[in-house]
């Protein structure tokens, strides 16, 4: 019921004395005046009324923020404790929290909530008030890519894209055209390096950290040098010599890998040993630095604590492992079975190892950095098809080439085989894989 004014109130009580009305003393009637005709005081009424500053009674029925969901237009009333900053809070239009409202309430799993800026653009906090992330569908900064999904087989795998260089060398000793080719898991091989004799006799690859380059061992006649490409188009960006006139001898690259200390290290054979020599792509210098008396080396992988391995092929069926700081090599693995092919994956820290035994299928076998070796295990029924390159694709699986029948594998849970790519393949050497974006 509406309440009387100040003024109504005067007015009631003149009206009573004037009619003759009595009764007790302390007596008040309904429109607020007392018995004896003096009307009561404005603070005893807005005492006893919660009426608002702002003229509302919050107390009223209907009204939100009273504390009672009485309106159909409510969906929750916590009186003074509604807010529109509060996590999970009842709103001040007392409707109940809910995604795009400003705030972040994580009884809803919510993980953000920027209001109208939700967005399914990059950077955004998502519409369905999720922070970004891999496989939502959208590249976000630190992303080069994001197809929604984590399926192997594609390009962008983790929201990286994976390049894949595959070195087609027609002949270990330098005669015959060479090409590198670029390719993904879903898109045409583009040939980056190829139609160029200089080229030719490149029989290993390597990569700069990030792809700033990708590096090529090249050894045919009396040229013997470390190459540098753009690893997008195929430019050559720097040519360093290793040969004779700054080695003092006739040298025969076998392998190159680049090491944990940012050096290249060139295994070759000179003056009637095998030596190591360090290639700093930096200021192109090249240092005599360990002298591997007796080694044979078919390939060359390096592990992230500053050692490089070498595989010995079938002259002594081992894999010997050098500290480049003390430049000692010793035994790492022995009684192999024509080991070539090497990689050296830093997430398991595990050096995996191509055997190429004659007349049987080829075998993968890995080993921890302690040298305990899981078992041999027959990757196919391949038999003889030279797999000299390794490389480990995302999710721990395998590739390698296998020259002799054009192709490049995964070799996947030890014990199957996938052809991944043989479009332009013609007798692989070697393969680096790289996460870019070019």
């Amino acid at each position: 019921m509406q309440r009387p004014s100040v003024i109504a109130w005067g007015i009631a009580a003149l009206t009573a004395c004037a009619s003759g009305q009595s009764g007790d003393a302390n007596a008040v009637d309904e429109t607020g005046a007392d018995a004896s005709g003096t009307a009561a005081s404005v603070g005893d009424h807005e005492g006893s009324s919660a009426a608002s500053l702002d003229g509302t009674d919050t107390n009223e029925p209907g009204a939100c923020g009273n504390g009672v969901v009485d309106s159909p237009a409510e969906y929750c009333d916590d009186g003074p404790m509604n807010s529109d900053s509060a996590p999970d809070a009842c709103r001040t239009d007392c409707r109940l929290p809910r995604c795009s409202d400003g705030v972040t309430d994580p009884s809803l799993g919510e993980e953000c909530d920027d209001g109208q800026n939700n967005s399914n653009q990059p950077n955004s906090c998502r519409a369905t008030c999720v922070l970004p992330r891999c496989g939502d569908g959208v590249a976000d900064l630190s992303e080069a890519c994001d197809d929604g999904n984590e399926a192997w087989g594609d390009t962008c795998y983790a929201c990286d894209n994976y390049y894949y260089f595959i070195l087609n060398s027609a002949d270990l000793a330098g005669r015959g055209d060479v090409s590198i080719i670029r390719t993904t898991r879903d898109s045409d091989p583009v040939e980056i390096v190829g139609g160029d004799p200089s080229y030719n006799g490149i029989r290993q690859l390597a990569l700069a950290p990030a792809g700033a380059a990708l590096y090529a061992l090249q050894s045919s006649a009396n040229t013997h040098r470390v190459l540098s490409f753009d690893p997008v188009d195929g430019t050559l960006m720097q040519s360093v010599d290793i040969g004779a006139s700054v080695l003092g001898y006739e040298p025969t690259p076998y392998a190159l890998a680049r090491a944990s200390d940012g050096l290249l290290y060139v295994a070759l054979a000179g003056l009637g040993i095998t030596r190591l020599v360090a290639v700093d792509p930096g200021d192109a210098t090249v240092v005599e630095a360990v002298n591997l008396p007796g080694v044979a080396v078919a390939d060359m992988a390096a592990d992230d604590t500053g050692h490089v391995f070498i595989s010995t092929g079938a002259v002594d069926n081992s894999v010997l492992r050098v500290d480049l700081a003390g430049g000692v090599p010793t035994y790492f693995l022995t009684g192999l079975a024509a080991p070539i092919g090497l990689t050296f994956d830093p997430v398991q820290q595990q050096l995996w190892v191509a055997n190429n035994p004659a007349g049987a299928p080829v075998q993968v076998v890995r080993a921890s950095v302690s040298g305990v070796v899981t078992p041999y295990s027959v990757a196919g029924t391949d038999i003889a098809p030279y797999v000299r390159g390794l490389a480990i694709d995302t999710g721990q699986v395998v590739l390698a080439t296998e020259r002799e029948l054009d192709r490049v594998v995964a070799v996947q849970n030890f014990d199957a085989v996938q052809d991944i790519f043989t479009d332009m393949v013609v007798a692989p050497t070697d393969i680096e894989i790289l996460a870019m974006n070019p």
